[in-house]
């Protein structure tokens, strides 16, 4: 098992997409769950975890890649990815950017809409932001889509295991162990 082993001063203080807001959990959060899109450093949209998509004024259809797995086993689908996008809309962090957005709705197993108020130019990008990380939820658990899980997480150490379904290439690494050391040891950050 190839295993990388980090030691850390602080836990990290969260592991939900839409609370993440320090570079250590945005990290974290970032190994565990994909987005619709992503953005690189030029700003160009790329696809994820939709294969592609269809933007007018009026509204942003996406198409979902088929049978992308959560990390609990089940599928993918749009009522998933709308709830997600619902809950980033109305959060205090994100209801100002989303003000655009009239309506989301599944128009099919693999198909979300987004219909604007008006035009919002803006939208790829929104999507590709951490906050709109989808995951589901059940019983206060969160699983993920992307390309490692939390094995576990306490007090002493966080581990990610390798998601070995993940719909796009494989991680190098099967682990990542951050460990918790004292807050006097030092180089740690």
């Amino acid at each position: 098992e190839d295993r990388l082993i980090i030691p850390r001063k602080r836990p990290f203080l969260t592991t939900h997409p839409l609370e993440a807001r320090d570079v250590h959990s945005a990290s974290l959060v970032a190994n565990i769950f994909d987005r619709l899109v992503s953005a690189d450093e030029d700003g160009l949209i790329h696809p994820a975890l939709s294969h592609s998509w269809e933007h007018d004024e009026k509204k942003l259809r996406l198409y979902l890649r088929k049978d992308v797995k959560f990390h609990d086993g089940s599928i993918l689908s749009a009522e998933d990815v709308c709830c997600c996008l619902e809950k980033m809309r109305s959060h205090p962090y994100y209801e100002l950017m989303w003000s655009p957005v009239a309506e989301i709705t599944a128009k099919g197993p693999l198909v979300v809409d987004l219909l604007f108020r008006y035009p919002c130019s803006y939208a790829l990008h929104l999507l590709s932001v951490l906050g709109a990380s989808i995951y589901k939820e059940t019983g206060g658990l969160l699983s993920g889509t992307g390309s490692f899980y939390i094995e576990v997480n306490n007090e002493v150490k966080t581990v990610l295991h390798t998601f070995k379904e993940h719909y796009k290439e494989r991680s190098l690494l099967d682990v990542i162990e951050y460990v918790q050391v004292p807050k006097n040891f030092e180089n740690v950050c």
